[in-house]
């Protein structure tokens, strides 16, 4: 929004976005406010790196579940969004996830929603009577590490970074094996950059192997192969299986269906 308002009175503005706003990048695109900048990283990268004209992934972030390990036992933790929802009446109150107006709640729910249909939707309203719903992740960790809360789901996986030290014997994380979506964040340079060289030039570091590894000392998940990362997709991969594989895009339907999943995803948890 600042981009535009200031691109449309001549000010200078950013010559890069990065966001992981799915949504706010299929409406950025549409109103040709992206230039498509095709980058030589292209041929190496996944398909899923491309998320539409000149908009690239810098990088695919998990969502994860994290559990206070006082409340629920490391043995005893579900490993599964169904084994979670078979644990809700259990924990009643004590389950807790991000408000879907949240672009990564919203991001979570739209992927997992396209991996399962209806038996996702199964699921989160079987969670949904018997969890707290949180403005973001900062009450959510904070909440867990105090005892109010014992679980929590679709929480972004920037949180990794602060489990540590004395909050690591209370609190821990897991990618559940049909709940860990990930979310592109997107990057790319913008129709009306002051300086587009500058701006290419910095895409395609993002895009190479040191930029991505450098993504990952920032707390990113890097996506490339040859990526030297203790927490990479390939790390993800093999917690989860190939096969149990989230991965988000920025596909036309994400805006088509935001009202709907809003609307159901707030009755089913009391919104």
């Amino acid at each position: 929004q600042r981009y535009e308002t200031e691109a449309a009175s001549g000010a200078a503005s950013a010559d890069v976005v990065m966001s992981s706003d799915a949504v706010g990048w299929l409406s950025f695109i549409a109103n040709g406010d992206v230039e498509d900048y095709k980058d030589p990283n292209t041929p190496n990268l996944p398909e899923h790196a491309v998320l539409g004209p000149g908009v690239y992934s810098m990088s695919v972030d998990p969502v994860v579940a994290v559990f206070n390990k006082a409340l629920v036992p490391e043995a005893t933790q579900p490993d599964t969004m169904v084994k979670l929802a078979a644990m809700a009446q259990k924990l009643d109150k004590k389950i807790a996830t991000t408000d879907i107006s949240n672009v990564i709640q919203y991001g979570a729910t739209s992927a997992y929603l396209g991996k399962y249909g209806e038996e996702g939707w199964a699921t989160l309203e079987k969670i949904g009577p018997h969890a707290a719903v949180e403005s973001s992740n900062g009450p959510l960790v904070t909440k867990l590490a105090q005892g109010q809360y014992a679980a929590e789901f679709f929480v972004s996986g920037t949180v990794r970074a602060f489990i540590t030290d004395d909050v690591a014997k209370v609190v821990n994380y897991s990618y559940l094996k049909d709940g860990t979506p990930l979310l592109p964040r997107g990057v790319g340079v913008t129709a009306k950059a002051k300086h587009p060289n500058a701006a290419k030039v910095f895409v395609n570091w993002l895009l190479s192997v040191a930029g991505q590894e450098a993504a990952c000392q920032g707390g990113f998940t890097p996506y490339r192969d040859g990526v030297t990362c203790d927490f990479g997709l390939p790390q993800v991969k093999a917690i989860v299986g190939e096969d149990n594989l989230i991965i988000g895009t920025y596909g036309k339907q994400l805006a088509d269906q935001r009202d709907q999943i809003i609307a159901r995803f707030n009755k089913a948890f009391g919104r």
